[in-house]
């Protein structure tokens, strides 16, 4: 009989201790287990559960900010923003989710979006992440030679500058600008004085305005000047443009539209353009553009980081085209030749990630001015360039 009682005393114990893990509610057993997770540093294990729980319909801040931690713990800045993105919407006065949304739009490398949050912060959070609201964010040079293996053509040289000020956590300026200077000899310009030497000493001014509407949303405005002389012709180029960019955790969008003149004739271009990380941060990334001006040109760039603080990046332009915008209307590609090939490839490094250098090599195969078929020639390029960000 008192055998009986003890065994009976036992089985009550174990009810008794299953009845509060019966009693959990689903977010009860979910809290439970992330934190679990949590403390043990399986990260893996976090990231799985927190995604398959909150698939379930199981959505909270905490949840979130555990799964966006893990997946941050293993270098998946995008999928660590879309975690802390989502938890800072349902929070906005949580400084912790604020900012982890902050520090991943920094590690991947979308500093209009990271400033946007910034700006978010409380005025002490700022100040112990030395963020300043005015200031240079950046300044660069960089110099290209080019050598056309066409006999009328001489090697150019072009040169740049630039700055880039933050006028307030929202709105970005940058500006450029540049001289490109190249001998010509062409045969066919038969009002040019001297159509044997033409010498172009081309000056350039390069000025675009970004302001962060959102996390998300970003518009940008520009303008660009260049006086192009022609021996006894000289240009006033002028070209306006406004820009479009929507940014996803993995995915970037942008859409441009410019126009103006260029040798005292009408010019539009609008072009599009889609950028994925797929690893969720800047080791792997491509970008698929298309242009229309007077041609469409298809561009295709991929990059991969090969080693520490060293990327690689591979680009190919596709289309035939006289004139051609490209990185946000900064470069112009415009000569008398039709361009009808490119492809290139670049080296960048980043010293203390605060000094970034850079190695770019293009391979053109052009046409000349006039000829309807044939008549091609080759040009390559050498450029280098230095970034000190501030």
């Amino acid at each position: 009989m008192y055998f009986k009682r003890i065994i009976i005393f036992f089985i009550l114990c174990l009810v008794a201790m299953q009845l509060p893990a019966q009693a959990l509610t689903p977010k009860e057993l979910a809290e439970q287990q992330s934190l679990t997770y949590f403390y043990a540093e399986q990260w893996p294990e976090l990231l799985k559960y927190g995604k398959k729980t909150i698939r379930t319909g199981i959505d909270y801040p905490i949840l979130r900010m555990r799964t966006g931690y893990a997946a941050l713990m293993q270098g998946n800045y995008s999928e660590s923003l879309k975690h802390y993105r989502k938890a800072y919407h349902q929070d906005k006065k949580d400084a912790t989710a604020l900012y982890y949304t902050y520090l991943n739009e920094v590690y991947l490398d979308n500093s209009s979006a990271s400033r946007f949050y910034a700006s978010k912060m409380l005025k002490a959070d700022r100040k112990t992440l030395k963020l300043k609201q005015f200031g240079v964010a950046n300044a660069g040079l960089l110099y290209s030679f080019k050598k056309p293996s066409l006999s009328t053509r001489n090697n150019a040289n072009y040169y740049s500058a630039m700055v880039t000020v933050n006028l307030g956590y929202r709105f970005t300026l940058q500006q450029v600008v540049g001289y490109f200077d190249q001998t010509i000899s062409e045969t066919q310009f038969l009002y040019v004085t001297d159509n044997q030497n033409i010498e172009i000493k081309q000056k350039e001014y390069y000025a675009k305005l970004n302001f962060a509407v959102t996390g998300s949303l970003d518009i940008m405005g520009g303008y660009h000047y260049i006086k192009t002389p022609f021996n006894n012709y000289s240009y006033n180029n002028q070209l306006y443009f406004g820009c479009v960019r929507y940014t996803l955790p993995y995915i970037q969008l942008q859409a441009m539209m410019h126009s103006g003149t260029l040798s005292d004739t009408a010019y539009q271009q609008y072009d599009v353009s889609v950028k994925v990380n797929p690893t969720g941060n800047t080791n792997l990334y491509t970008i698929t553009r298309g242009a229309y001006g007077n041609e469409f040109v298809f561009t295709q760039i991929a990059g991969m980081k090969v080693m520490k603080n060293t990327w690689l990046e591979a680009n190919i332009t596709l289309g035939k085209y006289k004139v051609l915008l490209d990185n946000d209307d900064l470069f112009l590609f415009n000569d008398i030749d039709t361009k009808k090939f490119k492809a290139g490839g670049t080296a960048y490094y980043l010293i203390a990630h605060k000094l970034l250098v850079s190695l770019n090599y293009i391979f053109e195969t052009k046409q000349k001015y006039g000829a309807t078929k044939g008549s091609l020639f080759n040009q390559y390029s050498i450029t280098t360039g230095i970034i000190w960000n501030f």
